[in-house]
């Protein structure tokens, strides 16, 4: 059940940031971090435009990831078992998502723990893994970001 419920705020609170209507925190390097409903959030585009990586880090603690790409058919509010997650070093095997849309790309979100972030951090590459599908996608300045997300959900958690 917990699953559900997360994953019913992650479809009605998933969408791209947007820097011009909340606080943000951004240093040189870092993706930028914004305050959206009280929790931190953060995403970038590929160098193509074709693929969306989205982080919020919850006031409350966890994390929602949500990667949606060009080309990639799921249905909003699906649920979808048995993917992975690769990073540099770690994998996160049998995961549920749940599909999103989001700017008209269609993919995956998912509520995982804090120590998400821990490995995102040190990570150079996301992978998404369905079955024998696989889109990597190359991270830059994850560790500046991260750190940038974690600064803000300490600030908001304060207020």
């Amino acid at each position: 059940m917990r699953f559900y419920a997360c994953a019913a705020a992650v479809i009605v609170g998933f969408s791209v940031p947007d820097p011009a209507s909340a606080q943000t925190y951004r240093r040189a390097g870092s993706w930028g971090v914004v305050v959206e409903g009280g929790s931190c959030a953060t995403s970038r585009y590929d160098q193509d435009g074709r693929r969306l990586v989205i982080l919020r880090a919850q006031r409350g603690g966890g994390v929602l990831l949500g990667v949606v790409k060009d080309g990639w058919s799921t249905t909003p509010d699906q649920s979808y078992p048995g993917l992975e997650l690769g990073l540099t070093g770690v994998t996160y095997r049998n995961l549920r998502s749940i599909g999103v849309e989001v700017d008209g790309l269609q993919g995956h979100a998912f509520v995982l723990a804090d120590t998400f972030l821990d490995h995102l951090a040190a990570t150079s590459h996301l992978t998404v893994i369905d079955g024998d599908r696989r889109e990597r996608i190359d991270l830059e300045q994850m560790a500046l970001t991260v750190d940038d997300l974690r600064q803000c959900r300490a600030a908001t958690m304060a207020d």
